[in-house]
């Protein structure tokens, strides 16, 4: 279990998952699908760490708050705050990197307050609502991760 100040993650049991994406998740040392929970137990999002590579030292990881009423309260920046110090300091990883719609401002803000970086953008890489949308590939590098108050 990763806990961060606001929020515990814990690893997501097959069961949890089928409900609403379909396909197995298999134990695996290069993938961790994480369950977002307030200390309460209250699932409000996932944290998936895909591709953790021992040999380049880097990871890309996915975060997603699903429970409306938990967006702006913290707990998607605490649970990757608590994700990359586990990666970078336990895992030993160089750097994390994600990808993020142009278009979400607040996840952007918050990535970037931990310390991601932008590296590129991905024309309209993806179809969302009938219209092609652009995603921000950001990184994290090791040494530059903030704690956020």
């Amino acid at each position: 279990m990763i806990h961060g100040r606001l929020t515990r993650l814990r690893r997501i049991e097959t069961a949890d998952v089928e409900r609403d994406i379909s396909g197995p998740f298999a134990e695996s040392e290069s993938v961790l699908y994480l369950l977002i929970e307030t200390h309460d137990g209250e699932p409000v999002g996932r944290l998936s760490v895909k591709w953790i590579d021992a040999r380049h030292r880097g990871a890309e990881v996915m975060l997603y708050i699903g429970e409306k009423a938990a967006n702006g309260k913290g707990y998607g920046a605490d649970a990757l705050g608590a994700a990359c110090r586990y990666l970078l300091d336990q895992r030993a990883l160089h750097r994390i990197g994600l990808t993020v719609t142009a278009d979400n401002l607040r996840a952007i803000a918050v990535f970037e307050r931990l310390g991601f970086h932008r590296e590129g953008i991905l024309r309209r890489h993806l179809w969302m609502d009938g219209a092609p949308v652009d995603e921000i590939v950001m990184s994290l590098l090791a040494g530059e991760l903030r704690e956020i108050r």
